[in-house]
């Protein structure tokens, strides 16, 4: 019976270590910790103090001061500025902005196709040339494997060495298409921008178009005058004319009513 209670201390220390356990077997890195504080109530309490500021907090020179005046709850919710030198660690390895896309050679790869040629040449012509080694890649993985099926169905043992140079003409040929991404994303962003230009082209053309409505009716209105006999509307039971004021204030109510049937139609 003594040592019972030396048992129930040790199960107790178990289940303290467990949660540890379970944290060092997640295969992929937990979120930080101050991800909690992304609430709606913090962000709104940012948005407020941003406005009490100025807007002061997102300006680089005046940033750090008043970050120490926030709550430490809403530091976190403040992004940093972006490194002035273009280098960022990113799991222990430094990335940088200024080469995205590293040479074959400095990733142990072998290279299958010709270095480019040099910045000051024709891009123009290393373009023509590097389509022209894509389709050749292509060819190569396609006769690779249909040899590698032949491997397969007479000595499968034999495979290694096709596999591997399967990989190595994958590797060219990815590293090749990666070649065009920095083309991809300036047409991308040229598409985008090409679409907010539309985009605002047809705002304002429908804004034209309602001022012009706009102006035709203040028009019409000006020619008219109130009281005339042919707008005067009799009351049904007594035929008593409508005054001039109650007129004119229908008139505006008819005004207001067609510009929102006519908004509502261009929607």
């Amino acid at each position: 019976m003594a040592d019972k209670p030396q048992e129930e201390e040790d199960h107790q220390e178990g289940e303290d270590e467990q949660p540890e356990t379970l944290y060092e077997n997640f295969q992929l890195p937990r979120p930080p910790p101050y991800y909690h504080q992304f609430t709606e109530k913090n962000l709104q309490r940012l948005k407020d103090l941003k406005e009490l500021h100025g807007h002061d907090i997102d300006n680089a020179t005046t940033k750090a001061s008043i970050l120490l005046d926030l709550p430490p709850e809403l530091r976190c919710l403040v992004p940093p500025e972006p490194p002035e030198d273009g280098i960022v660690l990113n799991f222990g390895d430094t990335k940088t902005n200024l080469h995205f896309l590293k040479p074959l050679s400095e990733m142990g790869i072998p290279q299958l196709y010709p270095e480019p040629i040099p910045l000051t040449a024709d891009e123009s012509q290393w373009t023509h040339e590097r389509a022209r080694y894509l389709k050749q890649l292509t060819r190569s993985i396609l006769l690779s494997f249909i040899e590698l099926m032949g491997i397969l169905s007479v000595n499968p043992n034999l495979y290694e060495g096709k596999v591997e140079h399967l990989k190595r003409l994958f590797e060219n040929a990815l590293h090749l298409i990666n070649e065009y991404r920095p083309h991809q994303a300036r047409e991308s962003l040229i598409m985008m921008m090409e679409k907010q230009i539309q985009k605002k082209r047809e705002e304002i053309e429908k804004v034209k178009g309602m001022k012009e409505k706009v102006d035709t009716m203040l028009a019409g209105l000006g020619k008219e005058e109130p009281g005339v006999t042919s707008d005067i509307l009799l009351s049904q039971e007594a035929a008593i004319p409508i005054p001039a004021g109650e007129l004119w204030k229908r008139e505006q109510r008819a005004v207001w009513a067609a510009l929102d049937v006519d908004e509502e139609l261009s929607h």
